[in-house]
């Protein structure tokens, strides 16, 4: 039988319910728990809060040798890189997912926008 992707999206008219936070947590437990291949599609226009939550993440983890060996101790007991993120809007976001799906050649699991 063929995968199928599943798209998950967590929406809110308001601002600062927690989508972002939301889908990273759920993201991360699919992906690292579940082993499940996960791509976010980061919606948030325009200030794209995942991306700017990945980047201050490598930042950190670059300035701090104790959170590299960590990350290192996890990358081998799971073997799990980070999940992809895809900055969109909500304009483009669904061209954007297509394009990735169409020219990626690792089964996605889940897209979460």
């Amino acid at each position: 039988m063929d995968k199928k992707t599943s798209f998950i999206a967590f929406g809110n008219q308001k601002g600062g319910v927690g989508k972002s936070a939301l889908t990273v947590i759920y993201a991360s437990y699919l992906h690292y728990e579940f082993q499940k291949n996960v791509v976010i599609v980061d919606c948030d226009y325009p200030q794209h809060s995942i991306i700017n939550m990945r980047q201050a993440d490598i930042e950190t983890v670059e300035k701090n040798g104790e959170l590299q060996l960590a990350m290192e101790k996890r990358f081998d007991r799971n073997g799990r890189k980070a999940y992809k993120i895809i900055k969109a809007n909500t304009e483009t976001a669904l061209d954007s997912i297509i394009d990735y799906l169409d020219n990626t050649k690792t089964v996605t699991d889940v897209v979460l926008f």
